[in-house]
């Protein structure tokens, strides 16, 4: 049927269509008993007369302050508001369309109508309420949406009203006055605190005067301003030690000769910091003597650089330095506000603007690796959209331009804290809190490969007193046993230097190109050790972590152990400022230990080694870590393994293009040992023989690889266990034959980390994987000490 066939008019079959959808729902609704009908249009002088047909008989004051679901809300057809541009209301809706889509709306699919529904919602932001109007399209008697909604809220000037009101955004510059209420309001109920520790340790902090326009140098007790910017491989203006003299004079960025490498986001900051009421400002480029000897100091200080900054503004508009800020010289880079509005039953109407998830959490700027510690370290933030800008804080205090604060502040906390800064996770285990920043700071990108490491040093300065230790490549060496068990989340490649050498260790995260996932295993029972290279002795990282002079049970006893959302917790009665997964000891109070030389990326460990077999045989497609392989696309494979008989003990997970290295000389290293999720076993229950178990396994001396017959034999061998069993394990990313291993034992799970042998006799790691205990004991191990690099 043709669309022109429905012939639907206005007077007659619309209601009909409304009752006949709302009957699918209620039958005994109807479109005149809706408390918003308005059976008697008001006549508001011109306005109301502009108003179309269907929108006089909408009481939009009543759907403002009412929440009407959306089986109970008014509906248009699209072919009639487009008949009805004059009307305020269609028209907005209409342009608010085409501005999401970046075309007109259709008024038809394959020959269906298509409708708008409305419905009121109060959105929760923070502690206050938003009232929107809802506009979702949909297909005429069809309940699947189409589209992103249309999101409507009232603009006032009001601050007493009982929900957050909507307030008009300036359509090209941006709103100074607005940004220092927000600023100011947030340094009252929260003032600057400053972080004096190690300051004898820091080097010079150098900042830009914006009145006298050039760097000077001071302490880290100054107030000011910080930029967070996408550099985007433009030539810039950069502090070196042939430009440091110069750029110190007064006024020197005036001179032609360093104002033409000046770039637009720098040059609009030093604008904006002046406008602010602000002093200084901290840039990067100008702020750190890119070739001199303290640079890797000042880029381990980015925490403090960044914490310690009174607002950090992020430049999330653009893809470059010469991107600007918009809206903050609007003579030069306007900003480009689409905040339609209209007036209607006189109240102001206006399109809701995009969130900070579709502007910054969108931008360039958030996809970058240099600019992750620069957002989460802030303690606030004046995120810079095309839009508007966003004001938050790390104690979750979030506005925008488009909402009225008034007095509001209290009431403006969101939860943004946890996902936003780092300041809000300090009731988390150090571990847990480390895992996340790693799973989202591992995806982002970055031009150098081999800066990736210093991008995330600011990151390890903030967690070093977290775990009370140093960081090797990443990873905290108090907790390798759990830092060891990342995994890569797609077809990784490692990082390398221009001769084709790793840049970084294959069993740190950091030297692999694709974003990382942990293990949600926080209960581990380690079965490595590692070797102390200044005694030459072998301990484990309980022995590391506890004080000279006790041991570890002793001094575990001393802590306080609890868990929250599944993780273990220890504290420390005296001194309960942060959670540690382990007990661990003041660095000061420990034996003094190194567990890689300089500049080596050899790790020396001890334990158990195990010849297995593998093929590129896939185990079920539910153990996948990402998604599931095919025959023609292949992400993170997972492979099962087998004992001598062809019995499947476990998964073994890797990228693709490792798969070649299976050809080589590999094996399999016991990390540490595991339950499944569904073992209620504490981990206090479990014998404690199974704490580092490092007597000598039988040896099987000769054991000869399989042919190559044998090994198609076990590609091709199907899994023994019954479809239900499976699907108890594939939460577990494992697969194991349950009719021979029983998977209801406690603890029945060790972590193994697959190997290859390298031409320098170190290996390098290739993969990760689960196997059963029992599995495992099947197979020929050796005591063995390798150096994995």
């Amino acid at each position: 049927m043709g669309f022109s066939e429905y012939a639907f008019n206005l007077s007659k079959d619309y209601q009909e269509i409304r009752d006949s959808y709302l009957e699918s729902y209620d039958e005994n609704a109807r479109f005149s008993d809706e408390p918003w009908y308005k059976a008697a249009a008001e006549d508001l002088n011109n306005v109301a007369n502009d108003l179309c047909q269907i929108c006089r008989q909408i009481d939009f004051k009543y759907l403002l302050r009412n929440t009407v679901t959306i089986n109970h809300g008014p509906i248009w057809l699209v072919v009639d508001m487009l008949a009805n541009r004059s009307c305020p209301f269609c028209n907005l809706v209409l342009k608010a369309i085409t501005e999401i889509e970046g075309r007109p709306p259709a008024d038809n699919t394959d020959g269906k109508p298509i409708m708008v529904q409305l419905l009121s919602d109060h959105k929760v932001y923070g502690k206050s309420e938003i009232c929107l109007l809802a506009l979702q399209r949909r297909v005429v008697f069809e309940r699947a949406p189409i589209g992103d909604p249309v999101l409507v809220h009232h603009l006032t000037s009001a601050v007493d009203a009982e929900t957050l009101e909507g307030r008009m955004v300036m359509d090209k510059c941006i709103d100074i006055p607005y940004l220092k209420q927000c600023l100011k309001l947030c340094e009252e109920s929260h003032p600057r605190s400053l972080d004096v520790t190690n300051d004898g340790n820091l080097p010079v902090l150098r900042l830009i005067d914006v009145e006298q326009e050039c760097i000077v140098k001071t302490s880290f007790q100054s107030r000011y301003v910080a930029l967070s910017y996408v550099w985007g491989g433009l030539e810039q203006l950069m502090n070196t030690k042939s430009t440091e003299d110069s750029l110190s004079k007064p006024f020197s960025l005036r001179a032609e000769c360093h104002n033409s490498l000046l770039r637009n986001t720098i040059k609009d900051a030093i604008l904006l910091v002046r406008l602010l009421g602000e002093r200084y400002l901290w840039v990067d480029a100008l702020c750190i003597v890119q070739d001199a000897d303290d640079k890797l100091l000042q880029l381990a200080a980015m925490d403090k650089i960044y914490g310690d900054a009174v607002l950090t503004i992020a430049a999330t508009s653009g893809s470059s330095a010469d991107s600007g800020l918009p809206g903050v010289d609007p003579s030069i880079r306007p900003r480009r506000v689409k905040q339609l509005r209209c007036d209607v039953q006189g109240v102001t109407l206006a399109l809701f603007l995009p969130d900070v998830s579709v502007t910054a959490d969108a931008s360039v700027w958030n996809e970058r690796a240099w600019t992750y510690q620069e957002r989460v370290l802030s303690q606030r933030l004046m995120l810079v959209s095309e839009q508007q800008v966003f004001f938050r804080c790390r104690h979750g205090m979030d506005w925008r331009e488009d909402l009225i604060v008034g007095d509001r502040s209290q009431e403006m906390i969101s939860n943004v804290q946890e996902s936003g800064t780092l300041r809000g996770t300090d009731h988390l285990a150090n571990f847990q809190a480390y895992s996340t920043v790693v799973q989202n700071f591992s995806a982002r990108h970055i031009t150098f490969e081999g800066d990736f490491l210093n991008a995330f040093a600011g990151i390890m300065s903030y967690f070093e007193p977290r775990f009370r230790s140093d960081f090797l490549f990443g990873l905290p060496a108090s907790e390798l046993d759990l830092a060891l068990l990342w995994q890569p989340v797609g077809n990784s490649l490692q990082r390398k230097k221009a001769d084709g050498s790793p840049l970084f260790p294959s069993w740190a995260w950091i030297g692999w190109s694709t974003g990382v996932q942990y293990w949600g295993d926080s209960d581990v029972i380690p079965c490595l050790e590692y070797k102390d290279l200044i005694s030459g002795n072998w301990m484990t990282l309980a022995e590391y972590r506890s004080p000279r002079f006790v041991c570890a049970q002793e001094y575990a006893s001393l802590w306080n152990h609890s868990e929250r959302l599944g993780w273990n917790r220890c504290s420390q009665s005296s001194r309960a400022d942060f959670y540690f997964v382990h007990p661990t000891a003041p660095k000061q109070e420990r034996r003094m230990c190194r567990l890689l030389q300089d500049d080596s990326y050899c790790l020396n460990i001890r334990g158990l080694f195990a010849v297995a077999h593998l093929t590129d045989q896939h185990a079920s497609n539910g153990t996948n870590l990402v998604r599931g392989c095919t025959e023609f696309e292949h992400h993170i494979c997972s492979l099962n393994v087998y004992d001598d008989d062809g019995v499947i003990i476990g998964t073994i997970h890797l990228p693709y293009h490792e798969i070649d290295a299976l050809r080589s000389d590999v094996g399999l290293l016991r990390l540490s040992r595991t339950k499944l999720l569904a073992d209620p076993t504490p981990l206090h229950a479990v014998h404690d023989e199974a704490l580092i178990p490092l007597e000598r396994h039988t040896t099987f001396a000769g054991q000869t690889s399989k042919s190559e017959e044998e090994q198609n034999f076990f590609g091709s061998d199907s899994d023994t266990s019954t479809n239900e069993e499976i699907l108890d394990l594939i939460i577990d990313s494992v697969q194991f034959d349950t009719e021979e291993f029983d998977q209801s034992k406690p603890w029945c799970i060790y972590h193994v980390m697959l190997v290859a042998r390298q031409e320098s006799g170190a290996y390098r790691r290739v993969g990760l994987g689960k196997i059963h205990t029992d599995g495992f004991a099947r197979l020929p191990t050796e005591l063995k000490e390798i150096m994995l690099e």
